[in-house]
């Protein structure tokens, strides 16, 4: 959702040194560096994953405006549960650095088409919220299934409700603005919004409610 070209060139800039920050960290983390203790693998790791979590923080922001106007061009393909899931493994990793889980429950199989980057990044959004959300020990729950002529994704994460008026608005762009008290219970950014964007672009519907904790959900159309 850059305002002007100098805005989109700095983004563009930053993320150049963000992904710069990844590969170098990543050689530490395979070993070509050497070898490091537990103290400092566990140090170059939260750098990487705070890093990662930073990049998607932008390039969800940079793609608002594309998806808001309706010119974002999907990159619509086939491909299977499995290899959606392996964009996956650094948010399980993250999850249980602060002692929580994430359990998938899936057939790997299963053939789903769509636009992968968006659903990878819908996910880790919907995901990282929940690792947010949850208490220690706490066990987040993704289903993906095939039903009919949909692909129906959902994120289930045992923590408290979250409170009703703000419920129905947690997709709309000014959400924070409108419910500052809910911010806190609520990852960085325009993650919320950007979901509904992503999902809406496929034709999809996104929604949250209330259920065994709180319950995230969206559908996208299949091809008969």
């Amino acid at each position: 959702m850059p305002e002007n070209k100098y805005e989109e060139i700095l983004l563009h800039d930053v993320k150049n040194f963000l992904t710069g920050i990844s590969a170098s960290a990543g050689l530490f983390i395979d070993g070509y560096l050497g070898t490091l203790n537990e103290a400092q693998m566990n140090a170059i790791e939260t750098i990487n994953r705070a890093n990662s979590k930073l990049i998607r923080i932008l390039t969800d922001y940079q793609d608002l405006a594309s998806l808001e106007n309706k010119s974002y061009l999907l990159k619509s393909d086939s491909f299977t549960i499995g290899d959606l899931l392996k964009n996956m493994d650094w948010i399980i990793k993250s999850a249980k650095k602060e002692k929580k889980d994430i359990k998938i429950e899936a057939d790997y199989g299963s053939k789903i088409f769509a636009d992968k980057d968006l659903i990878s990044r819908i996910l880790e959004n919907l995901l990282l919220n929940a690792i947010k959300q949850s208490k220690r020990e706490a066990e987040t729950t993704l289903k993906i299934s095939i039903k009919k002529d949909q692909a129906v994704f959902e994120v289930i994460n045992p923590t408290e409700e979250l409170p009703k008026e703000g419920l129905e608005k947690i997709f709309d762009k000014d959400f924070k603005i409108a419910f500052p008290k809910m911010k806190s219970m609520i990852a960085s950014g325009h993650g919320f919004y950007f979901c509904r964007l992503a999902v809406e672009a496929q034709a999809g519907k996104i929604s949250v409610n209330n259920e065994n904790g709180v319950r995230y959900s969206f559908i996208l159309p299949q091809k008969g």
